[in-house]
């Protein structure tokens, strides 16, 4: 992911059940492999989505994506995402590792609300 000077001025379907379907959920971690055509920025955010919702099903509202923190760029080649929750605040709030290819990256937050 990187910050350039363009618009977002479109958008397009997006069917998560790509990416989290074949996904499997152990304890309290989702493992996803590269299976879509969707990038990796969009697997880790509907990955950890799915995560929240095994985890803590009983939210009031949604869980909605809240804060991305990278220790490093993201690879532009990959074959599985690991993201293991960390730190949740009953249904309000989660904090969770991302693993790419068994290396560390940094952290993704989602929040648990009415949007």
């Amino acid at each position: 992911m990187q910050e350039t000077t363009q618009h977002v001025t479109d958008s397009y379907p997006f069917q998560e059940e790509c990416i989290t379907q074949p996904a499997e959920v152990e304890g309290t971690m989702i493992r996803g492999r590269r299976e879509n055509a969707y990038s990796l920025i969009e697997n880790i955010i509907a990955l950890t989505k799915c995560l929240n919702y095994a985890l803590t099903p009983d939210v009031d509202g949604k869980w909605l994506f809240g804060q991305l923190n990278l220790e490093k760029a993201l690879p532009t080649e990959w074959d599985e995402i690991v993201v293991r929750r960390g730190v949740a605040v009953g249904n309000r709030f989660s904090r969770n590792q991302i693993e790419i290819d068994g290396e560390g990256f940094g952290e993704i937050r989602f929040i648990g609300g009415a949007p």
